[in-house]
């Protein structure tokens, strides 16, 4: 399935973790794309990616930036490019996973006005 990402969108940045005992571990792919051109183009990701298909639609995850694949667990994550700041935005987001949201939500505001924030 990565040689498919790779031919569906040539990387514009390559990077990988090793390991001294396992060797390759990670691969990290950058590039852009869209999870509805993602989903088109490689049949073989699993179908919970397209059911989430709408989810991701109403939150704004349209654009991959990342794609991680992890050799030793077997597994593929996508990470999103993600502009919407919002605290209400990410407790719905929340919610609508079935996840509990925090009491306390940092933003970059609040994160900037801890004291270790300015060492």
């Amino acid at each position: 399935m990565l040689r498919k990402v790779f031919i569906f969108e040539p990387p514009k940045i390559v990077d990988n973790d090793f390991n001294f005992n396992q060797g390759l571990v990670k691969l990290w792919h950058f590039g852009k794309n869209t999870v509805e051109e993602t989903v088109e183009k490689i049949a073989e990701l699993p179908s919970a990616v397209r059911d989430y298909l709408p989810f991701f639609k109403k939150y704004h995850l349209e654009y991959i930036y990342c794609t991680g694949v992890d050799y030793v667990n077997q597994s593929m994550n996508f990470y999103f490019a993600y502009f919407d700041e919002s605290i209400e935005h990410a407790r719905n987001l929340l919610k609508d996973l079935g996840l509990d949201t925090p009491n306390e939500v940092r933003t970059p505001q609040t994160l900037a006005e801890t004291p270790f924030a300015n060492m």
